[in-house]
């Protein structure tokens, strides 16, 4: 919808334009993505150590916020998820039975079985606890927010404790982050500005918000054959929920679930921060040494992290 309506809103901008800047990165989709990336064992450290010398090169202070307890909305999503995974063991077990009667047959159950092996990505509380401790030597600032990451980095976009939020959720527009960047190692950011999504739909942030929960949310059931487009018609039409659900007849729908939903996009009950948490602190050189080289992170890598960070 934003790419149809509001493709301005979504630009290309070199690293060197947010030279000086905070950025506050949402871990709960990173640390999924350097583990489906490689089978590595030591892909997440790897790949928060890659990320670390990127912004520290660029002159960007990163402050890296892990997801807390979930909501207690959210966890019918969070079943879901697991309903799914739980799926795809099953099939592999199937898979792994089967006894191939032709090397064709052979060749397609492995490939199905590599296929549900990349789908398949755990990450472990002791994943964390490695990059928490990775960002502690190197001095990175790094916070665990009292439940959804992206909600968290959007709290400290909006009190200006941060520049930009980190992300590939979608749902960091929604809670408010008025500039989102695209998680990225390359000198070309994808940067998406919410101002500009407003003003092409032709929404207020109240709006924007209904709108969302319409399309569908991890805080409230999907409304069935009500996608993007009807919701957004919808809204643009009727202004707010309550006002939709005046119009149609569906005992089904808890329209009370989908209010809740919006409080949780809308409200903030967050403490503030200490400004001075937002700054690089003292590495610990000897620590971070022998950290990575615990797990068996190549030599020449060490050196340039350590380098970077004197």
């Amino acid at each position: 919808m934003i790419k149809k309506l509001a493709p301005e809103a979504i630009v290309n901008k070199n690293i060197s334009n947010y030279k000086n800047s905070i950025v506050a990165i949402d871990c709960s989709i990173l640390i999924y993505k350097f583990k489906y990336a490689s089978k590595n064992e030591n892909s997440h450290i790897l790949g928060f150590l890659n990320r670390i010398k990127f912004y520290i090169m660029n002159d960007i202070l990163p402050v890296f916020v892990f997801d807390g307890v979930p909501l207690e909305a959210k966890k019918n999503t969070l079943i879901k998820r697991q309903n799914a995974k739980y799926k795809l063991y099953i099939r592999l077990d199937e898979l792994k039975k089967i006894k191939p009667v032709s090397e064709e047959e052979l060749l397609n159950i492995n490939q199905e079985i590599e296929k549900i092996n990349s789908q398949i990505i755990n990450v472990k509380k002791h994943h964390i606890v490695e990059c928490k401790t990775l960002l502690d030597y190197c001095g990175i600032p790094y916070i665990e927010a009292p439940n959804d990451a992206e909600k968290y980095c959007a709290f400290l976009q909006r009190n200006n404790f941060i520049d930009y939020s980190v992300t590939d959720d979608t749902d960091s527009l929604t809670f408010g982050c008025q500039t989102v960047l695209k998680t990225s190692i390359v000198k070309n950011i994808i940067e998406v500005n919410l101002e500009e999504i407003l003003k092409k739909f032709k929404m207020t942030q109240e709006m924007f918000v209904d709108f969302c929960i319409l399309s569908g949310c991890d805080y409230c059931k999907t409304i069935e054959k009500i996608g993007p487009v009807t919701a957004y018609n919808s809204i643009i039409k009727y202004k707010t929920l309550e006002n939709y659900f005046k119009t149609i007849k569906n005992d089904q729908i808890d329209e009370d679930e989908f209010i809740e939903a919006r409080k949780i996009f809308r409200d903030f009950d967050y403490d503030l921060p200490e400004k001075d948490f937002f700054k690089l602190k003292p590495s610990n050189k000897t620590a971070l040494l022998q950290f990575l080289s615990s797990h068996e992170i190549k030599e020449n890598a060490i050196k340039k992290i350590i380098k970077i960070l004197i």
